[in-house]
């Protein structure tokens, strides 16, 4: 029993030591959005002070 389960273990253990990750390597200005101060200047749907209903229910 204690040989399959250290069997087993080392199976689990080695299953990531040959992973890869995936693709090459990113420009951090294409994470960026072009234009900051268009998404900035976009109001909120909703006005202030807008009503939040609360309700704690337990078992």
């Amino acid at each position: 029993m204690l040989k399959i389960l250290m069997v087993s273990l080392m199976l689990i253990i080695s299953g990531c030591a040959s992973y890869t990750t995936p693709g090459g390597s990113v420009q951090l200005s294409q994470l960026a959005d072009a234009d900051i101060n268009e998404l900035m200047a976009k109001q909120p749907a909703a006005t202030f002070p807008a009503n939040l209903a609360v309700a704690r229910i337990q078992a």
